[in-house]
């Protein structure tokens, strides 16, 4: 927490104690928040009567300055803020100031750091001034924080005050920086705004509590929980906080207006009502226990860590981040939801039987699980990396991307949706399915030995890709509105429909098998490579090209058409029981087959091209409504002789109906 300074006459007073007066060597160190970068005074820390004393002081368009009196000459630093590499407006930073008593110039300091990086002093300082003579008293004189004459307050927010009777270290203010345990020599340390506007406890043990005048609670510096730990322990006016075996518990309600916290072993529990206007936490150690037959809810964080479980019947809900690390368990059995995100590392578990959501990202590192029986959805990525399980009975969806990486699981009984990218990427034995559909707006892509399915529709506007030894099966319709395209030993198939507005491919390489039991069809090609297989029960069509090379099959029970051509070389071969057409060439090469037990046609050209045994036959009807070349550059002698002993076969009645064809077909050739 922290409290709000940005008005005249807000203040912190703490008092005049012994261990505040004539301080020297002295360092001191606070976070605060600057909205404005104008010409205007804003003063952190003062010790004066009237108008000399101690002070730190900011001015955003001018310098960071620090004065302290003494009789002759006063310690004094000065540096343009522009001078510090962190400097800036709307920004938490961390400010430090620090002389010695009797020193040389140069020892008089000034640091400035912020969230991201280390306090460091300025590139040059306007003034750095050794005190002279006696050091001027401020003994009777109080120390305020926050405002020093009207018009001199802080612009925005101040979070702590830490005053050490020391000069410390470069290495030292960067351990402080991140942390509000006491240096030995501490005389005031305070965290403002945990107790509200209430005391201000002095965690030096030097009793000198802050009162507070006009200040309001503002938000915390987004430090990290080591940080606040110590402060929320103190701090037990403000939350309901315990550690070691103790026990908290109520048939009612139970709440704190700033923290709900547990460490140790100990149990937190209410049969009615759980919440925290702060945050609800397990922190750091213990195997801790934090449950609500009711409501569990927080307007800052639900968080905790270590082999800790929490869990309530009905809902449990946070304004900013469900976090959960180490080997932890966040379940309810109502709703789990998070304004920020879920996420979760390690081997922790997030589970909820209605419906987990975030309006962030749902997010499991590690062997973790995240998992709803309802529905687990989030406005910006469901993602999930290292041997990691997203799941959900009814929906997984993402506005954003739904992404595995690694050896990973991502399935949903009901519906699995991207608006994004739905995709198994890179290495690992993902597996991304659904009972009922998987689609995706863009892209679904499974490299590595991966698995997309789904017992009802597969989907994408994009591509349905994958490569390597995969499976991409549908018991009802797959189907893309640009390619389905798979190489190495990959399978492609489904039980209805198999269908793309682009291609159907087995690229290159590989055993692969691209098949449908109803209709397999595309506006483009039919294409693939190698020892594959396309094949369909019902019909098998292309509006472009139908064409396979090497070892491979094209075949259909049904039809096999194309508007273009119907091509292969080496020893493929394309069969159909019924009928088989081309509106442009039925080609073959090399000991290539094209066979048909009803109908054969082409259109354009049926031609057995220049080499090899290649194979055209009909059971029924072989016909060309253009030309019929059987590879009249081939009609050697050889073929002579072969059409020669065909005549005399039919003569002796030894020749069937489509070899006398052939022979007919042949003659007139070798006529012409």
């Amino acid at each position: 927490m922290a409290l709000d300074f940005s008005a005249n006459n807000r203040v912190v007073n703490h008092g005049s104690g012994s261990s505040l007066t004539d301080l020297a060597p002295l360092t001191i160190m606070s976070w605060v928040y600057f909205t404005t970068s104008g010409d205007v005074d804003c003063t952190i820390v003062w010790k004066a009567a009237g108008g000399d004393g101690l002070w730190l002081e900011i001015n955003p368009a001018v310098n960071v300055k620090f004065e302290r009196p003494y009789s002759g000459t006063w310690a004094q630093s000065k540096a343009a803020p522009g001078n510090f590499t962190h400097a800036a407006a709307n920004k938490w930073l961390f400010v430090v100031a620090q002389f010695i008593d009797n020193s040389t110039n140069g020892d008089q300091r000034l640091y400035m750091g912020d969230l991201n990086n280390a306090a460091a002093q300025p590139s040059s300082y306007t003034t750095q001034t050794a005190p002279s003579g006696s050091i001027t008293s401020d003994s009777g004189n109080a120390l305020y924080y926050g405002n020093k004459t009207p018009n001199r307050y802080i612009q925005d927010y101040g979070a702590t005050l830490h005053i050490v009777n020391a000069w410390l270290t470069t290495a030292e203010i960067h351990q402080y920086q991140w942390s509000m345990a006491p240096h030995p020599n501490t005389v005031l340390l305070c965290h403002y705004g945990f107790p509200g506007t209430g005391t201000q406890k002095d965690l030096s043990g030097n009793a000198n509590d802050g009162t507070v005048t006009g200040a309001t609670v503002a938000d915390h510096p987004p430090l990290w929980l080591p940080y606040n730990r110590l402060v929320q322990h103190i701090y037990k006016a403000g939350g309901v906080i315990h550690e070691g075996v103790a026990t908290v518990s109520s048939s009612g309600t139970l709440s704190a207006t700033s923290a709900l916290e547990l460490g140790g072993s100990a149990t937190l529990d209410t049969t009615a009502t759980l919440s925290a206007n702060g945050t609800v936490g397990e922190v750091e150690e213990g195997a801790a226990s934090l449950a609500a037959a009711g409501s569990l809810s927080s307007s800052g964080e639900i968080e905790h860590t270590g082999s800790w479980a929490k869990n309530a019947l009905a809902a449990i809900a946070a304004s900013a981040v469900l976090t959960l690390g180490g080997s932890a368990t966040l379940d309810t059995t109502g709703t789990l939801t998070a304004t920020g995100d879920v996420v979760h590392a390690a081997s922790a578990s997030v589970s909820a039987t209605g419906s987990l959501s975030a309006s962030g990202d749902v997010l499991a590192i590690g062997s973790a699980s995240i998992a709803a029986t309802g529905t687990l959805s989030a406005s910006g990525e469901v993602e999930h990396s290292a041997s990691s399980t997203v799941s959900a009975v009814g929906t997984v969806s993402a506005t954003g991307v739904a992404e595995r990486p690694g050896q990973v699981s991502l399935a949903a009984v009901g519906t699995l949706t991207a608006s994004g990218t739905i995709s198994g990427l890179a290495e690992g034995t993902a597996t991304l399915n659904a009972v009922g559909t998987v689609s995706a707006t863009a892209d679904k892509t499974a490299p590595g030995s991966a698995a997309i399915a789904a017992t009802g529709t597969l989907t994408a506007s994009g591509n349905l890709d994958k490569y390597g030894s995969r499976s991409l099966p549908a018991t009802g319709t797959l189907s893309a509105s640009a390619e389905v395209e798979h190489g190495a030993v990959a399978t492609i198939s489904a039980v209805g429909t198999l269908s793309a507005s682009g291609e159907l491919t087995g690229q290159e390489l590989g055993t692969a098998t691209l098949s449908a039991t109803g209709s397999l069809t595309v506006q483009a090609e039919v294409e693939h490579i190698g020892s594959a297989s396309v094949s369909a029960a019902g019909s098998l069509s292309a509006d472009g090209l139908r064409e396979t090379f090497g070892t491979a099959t094209v075949s259909a029970t049904g039809t096999v058409s194309a508007d273009g051509e119907i091509d292969r070389n080496a020893v493929a071969t394309v069969f159909t029981v019924g009928t088989l057409t081309a509106d442009g060439a039925l080609e073959i090469g090399a000991t290539a087959a094209v066979e048909s037990t009803g109908t054969l046609t082409a259109i354009g050209t049926r031609e057995s091209a220049a080499e090899a045994s290649a194979t055209i036959s009909a059971v029924s009807t072989l016909s060309a409504a253009w030309s019929e070349d059987l590879a009249v550059v081939s009609f050697t002698s050889e073929a002579i002789a072969a059409a020669t002993m065909a005549t005399e076969a039919v003569v002796a009645g030894s020749m069937s109906n489509e070899a006398l064809s052939m022979a007919t077909m042949a003659n007139e050739n070798m006529e012409n």
